[in-house]
């Protein structure tokens, strides 16, 4: 299962601005990361939104896109959700 990184949901997070650019950007990565399931949520809620042009949905999505940012910017620089089983091969205590 791979994951998208802190980056890409970066990327998303900016393209908001632009509904055009971001339709770009989200059906580029919804596409790319579809067993991401938290990205998959995003991806929903991006839908929604574009249906039904609510503020208040908007909000909500950019919130949830800046928590997943922080998580993710964590877990991939020195957490536990590596791809590495060990930081240092080569190296052993």
């Amino acid at each position: 299962m791979t994951l998208a990184s802190h980056y890409v949901l970066k990327d998303m997070l900016n393209s908001l601005g632009d509904v055009e650019k971001a339709k770009k950007v989200f059906e580029k990565f919804c596409s790319r990361y579809s067993d991401d399931i938290e990205l998959m949520d995003i991806c929903k809620a991006f839908k929604k939104y574009m249906k039904s042009k609510d503020s208040k949905s908007l909000e909500d999505m950019k919130r949830h896109l800046k928590e997943l940012v922080d998580g993710r910017s964590i877990d991939t620089g020195g957490g536990e959700r590596l791809w590495y089983k060990d930081r240092r091969p080569g190296m052993s205590a």
